[in-house]
């Protein structure tokens, strides 16, 4: 008898092929996630149930995912901080509602990661691998799950789901329930609030309609004449802005909230990724923070710090400082 999954499908090209590769093994459901992000999703996802032939249904998480999601998101923006929803989703969502709503024996995503027994790895294509996002998992959340495209390249999935008929799909975009821009989004949900732009002695340079427009090491947007200028931090209502890019240098990082996958002896030295997008960087960590090597530049609070020895995931944390 074969084992079961319920894969967790988007409408997108990735859960697509992930389902494919299952169903030749196991005894494949879908599950369409409906967040509020509209019918055009919830349709492509019963399009692609439909080629593989395989059991599709919809849940409605939308109040939840509002309340764990988007008003974590809004809420820490009006603070001051950066925060990363994907991280959070991930944990609450994806591998949280979704995981205990299925009854299977295991459940699948699309994501770009490998896994050998209940230990994640960083996946073979590593301009697409997504262990960054994964940090906060549990081992029982790892040991229940499966990652099909751990060793594929996104290029080849691409081209593998137009074989299989799916045709073209939209591209996923950065945050899944913003439809146009974020400064629209922003401008929406968030009530503005004024502030001056200030230079790191406190001279006045200009004035902004509020901060949370801004991030560390933001460079566009700012206007500000004699430039270019970076952000460099946020203090109270006041954006600082530096002309200086050394200042934007850090080789302390502190962090909390961590989530250590993997048990390790600290202090232990580490490769350390402080976006989705940068490259990893070797460095000690410690159980509060990390050292690195070399400075880091823009690094930004309520971002994600994640950890890795060799290929492997360790765990991470949430920037402070």
């Amino acid at each position: 008898m074969k084992n079961s999954v319920t894969v967790a499908l988007s409408g997108g090209v990735d859960s697509f092929f992930a389902a494919h590769i299952l169903n030749k093994k196991y005894d494949v459901e879908a599950i369409f996630m409906d967040m509020g992000n509209g019918e055009k999703d919830k349709i492509a996802a019963k399009h692609s149930a439909s080629i593989l032939q395989i059991p599709f249904s919809v849940i409605d998480i939308q109040e939840e995912f509002k309340k764990k999601i988007i008003s974590y998101y809004l809420e820490q923006l009006k603070q001051g901080i950066t925060p990363n929803p994907c991280v959070m989703c991930n944990r609450d969502i994806k591998f949280g509602i979704f995981f205990d709503r299925a009854k299977t024996d295991f459940i699948a995503t699309g994501h770009y990661v490998r896994k050998k027994g209940d230990v994640l790895y960083r996946g073979k294509d590593k301009t697409k691998d997504q262990s960054y996002f994964l940090w906060a998992l549990k081992k029982s959340q790892i040991e229940r799950s499966i990652f099909p495209l751990g060793k594929f390249k996104k290029e080849k999935v691409k081209k593998y789901a137009k074989k299989l008929g799916l045709g073209e799909v939209p591209q996923s975009q950065e945050l899944c329930f913003i439809n146009n821009k974020t400064s629209s989004f922003l401008k929406e949900n968030i009530t503005s609030k004024e502030g001056n732009i200030v230079d790191k002695h406190g001279k006045v340079l200009g004035h902004h309609q509020g901060s949370f427009f801004y991030t560390v090491g933001q460079r566009k947007g700012l206007n500000l004449p004699g430039g270019p200028y970076y952000v460099l931090r946020k203090e109270n209502s006041s954006v600082v802005v530096t002309n200086n890019e050394k200042d934007l240098e850090r080789k302390e990082v502190f962090f909390d909230k961590a989530n250590i996958i993997e048990k390790v002896e600290l202090p232990i030295k580490v490769k350390a990724k402080l976006r989705y997008a940068s490259p990893l960087i070797p460095g000690v960590l410690y159980k509060n923070k990390v050292v690195f090597s070399h400075p880091c530049w823009a690094v930004c609070p309520g971002q994600s710090v994640v950890f890795y020895k060799g290929e492997k995931l360790l765990g991470g944390g949430v920037i402070t400082k």
